[in-house]
């Protein structure tokens, strides 16, 4: 399940700086991201000693992992609105569809 939702928001942030485009993104992504990381914060504060665990540490870096990746996510896609909002007011943009 980790490798799912990791691998899944990698890919997408991937394709988003590899074509420079704005591109489809699944509704209530931000949120799904939310939730999965409250889960993983509830199951590390439920471990008997976090700190001092193996389990903890992983715990620790993926919620980190999850965080930096919707970070960067939502990073370049506010570079991709904001390029394309400047481009349609210097009336460069042309909508091809």
């Amino acid at each position: 399940m980790v490798a799912d939702i990791l691998e899944k928001l990698r890919q997408m942030l991937l394709d988003m700086q590899h074509t420079g485009r704005l591109s489809y993104m699944e509704p209530g992504l931000y949120d799904n991201a939310r939730a999965y990381i409250e889960k993983r914060k509830t199951d590390y504060y439920d471990l008997k000693n976090p700190l001092e665990t193996r389990m903890g540490s992983l715990l620790i870096e993926e919620i980190g992992s999850v965080t930096e990746t919707v970070q960067e996510i939502f990073a370049v896609r506010t570079r991709q609105v904001l390029d394309l909002a400047f481009q349609q007011m210097e009336g460069q943009y042309v909508d091809k569809e």
